[in-house]
Formats: structure tokens, C-alpha cells, sequence
């Protein structure tokens, strides 16, 4: 059931107690008053929709500027809570469509935003390889800086620009499956999900726990995985890729422009593909003491177009 929890908008204050109405002319002679700045209008009270699941679901959102925060908590709660920016976040969040049934939420954009994201993502992450950001297109279409300056015209051109926008917080319950794909913002999932697919045009991407099957990608930004224990692509066409403590599983990183810092669990059997067009590789894995654990065994292939490369060992 969805339940609605924010309150209507304040009202709008009336003028003080004494004070001249506003069209009353100014007496000959009188010395003119400074007129007040204006005020920058009350922000506006967040819009929250609150469901209920039976487990893990199936999230997918579809957003054009602001950022985008998901966790995945204990127990059966669904919640999307809208925060906007400014007068045109709030125009958006009013018709910010917000559908959950068959343990499936949408989180869509208006039909008209939808379609500036999918253009967005089209002029970007367009490549020879399909992989997002630091390989050049086989087709007509420019180098990425070129698609990058492509993307940022069409979201310039939106209604309210990038300047203000909706910040968006998800609540759901853990190993849910995740689809998020943002114009303009960060996305930032805490928590332990089943699979995620996170797409930024500019902005960082951050994933605390890639537990199971993960994809993250961004045109301009950080890329940021916390703990990684199953597969993971993690693109940036410019900005640095960092794992805090990889343990085992699979990971495939590029950078077009920036570094990549791989921290690799003590005791975990690693193997490497490292190559980078301008910069170095550096390799600390000091072998340790006994058999490495049969099931902790991880596969690295890291690209940097420029940008350094370093593998190090983390502590348990």
C-alpha cells in the first residue's frame, strides 16, 4: 500500500504587524528605502512513498539530475523518499512516476526527461566495445571527450538545467536487485544486493558490498567498491576506480584518464591482467604464510588509457 507521508507546503507569511502595504506611495520628498533581496524560496517538505515486500525485489530507476542513495536493510520495508532542490526539483518531483506491485518498483522520470537520459547514455557510452568509456567508437561519433560534451548539451537543454534537481533515497530489503541509471548526480548503494547495474553520465558510483553480479559505470566520475566477493565491472571514461578489500570472484576495471587502487584480501590466490597506454604498474602481494584458501581465489584485468595501476594486499 502506498502512504504518503509528507506534509502540504507552509504557508506564506503574511506582512509584519505595522508595516506599509506594498503599492502605498512614497511621500514627495521622502528618502527612498532600500528594497529587501529576495528570498530564496522555504525548501520544500520531502515526498515519501512507503510500501511493503515479502523479500528481495526488483528495483529499477530512471532519473536525470540529482542523486540517487539505495540501502538494503533487514526486514520487508519499501520506502522512495523525493527530496528536491529548488523550484524545478520540485516541478520534477511531482511528476516523478512511483509504481511497486509483483515485487517490482519503478522509480521513473517524466516521459519527456526519460527520453533526454536515453539520449544521454546513447551519445556517451556509444564504443566499439559496448564497455562504456575508455574505448573509442568504430562508428562515426567522436572521442569520448567529445560524446562526453554531447551529453552534458542535451542535459544543459532540460527544463531547470542541471543546477537544481530531486534527490532520491531508496530503502529496500537485502540481496534486491538493483537497476539505477542517472544524467547528472552520484549513486550510492549500502548494503548487500543480489545484482546491480548502476549507470552514471557524470557523476561518482559507489557500491559498498559486490556480493553478487555488479556493473558500474560512469562518463565523468569516481567508481568506488567497498568489499568485492563476486563479479564486478567497474568503467569510467575520466576519474579513478578503487577497491577497498577484494576477496575473491572476478573484476574487470577501466579508466580512460585516472588511476586504479585494488586492494587484495591476505590469503586470497590472485591472478593479474594489468595494461596502461600512460603510466605504472605496481604489484605489493607479498606471498603469505600457508596454502591460500581453495575458495578464495580472484581474477583481476585492469586497463588505464592514462592513469597508474596499483595492486596491494588489504588486511582481513
Amino acid at each position: 500500500m502506498n502512504i504518503p507521508e509528507n506534509p502540504g507546503p507552509a504557508g506564506t507569511p503574511g506582512p509584519a504587524v505595522g508595516s506599509a502595504p506594498a503599492d502605498m506611495p512614497t511621500p514627495p520628498g521622502a528618502p527612498s528605502s532600500p528594497s529587501a533581496p529576495a528570498e530564496d524560496p522555504a525548501p520544500a517538505a520531502p515526498l515519501v512513498h512507503s510500501f511493503s515486500a515479502d523479500g528481495p525485489i526488483d528495483m529499477n530507476v530512471q532519473h536525470l539530475r540529482g542523486n540517487v542513495s539505495v540501502r538494503a536493510e533487514h526486514g520487508h520495508a519499501v520506502r522512495v523518499e523525493l527530496r528536491p532542490r529548488g523550484e524545478a526539483g520540485r516541478e520534477l518531483a511531482a511528476r516523478m512516476r512511483i509504481d511497486f506491485s509483483g515485487g517490482h518498483l519503478r522509480v521513473d522520470a517524466p516521459a519527456d526527461e526519460a527520453g533526454n537520459l536515453s539520449a544521454t547514455f546513447g551519445d556517451l557510452f556509444r564504443s566499439s566495445g559496448g564497455s562504456g568509456a575508455a574505448e573509442e567508437p568504430a562508428a562515426p561519433g567522436g572521442s569520448f571527450t567529445d560524446r562526453l560534451g554531447a551529453a552534458l548539451r542535451t542535459l544543459a537543454r532540460t527544463a531547470g538545467g542541471i543546477g537544481s534537481g530531486l534527490d532520491i533515497d531508496i530503502v529496500v530489503p537485502v540481496d534486491s536487485r538493483a537497476v539505477v541509471s542517472v544524467g547528472v548526480g552520484d549513486i550510492r548503494l549500502h548494503g548487500s544486493f543480489g545484482r546491480a547495474d548502476l549507470k552514471s553520465a557524470t557523476g561518482d558510483v559507489e557500491l559498498s558490498d559486490a556480493d553478487g553480479t555488479a556493473q558500474l559505470v560512469t562518463g565523468t566520475g569516481s567508481v568506488t567498491i567497498g568489499a568485492l566477493r563476486g563479479q564486478a565491472t567497474a568503467t569510467t571514461g575520466t576519474g579513478s576506480v578503487r577497491i577497498g578489500q577484494a576477496e575473491r570472484g572476478t573484476l574487470r576495471t577501466r579508466t580512460g584518464v585516472g588511476d586504479i587502487q585494488i586492494r587484495v584480501l591476505e590469503g586470497t590466490a590472485t591472478r593479474l591482467d594489468l595494461a596502461t597506454g600512460l603510466g605504472d604498474r605496481s604489484v605489493d602481494l607479498t606471498p603469505t604464510d600457508g596454502v591460500p584458501d581453495a575458495g578464495r581465489t580472484l581474477e583481476i584485468e585492469a586497463r588505464a588509457g592514462t592513469g597508474s595501476i596499483r595492486i596491494e594486499r588489504a588486511r582481513a
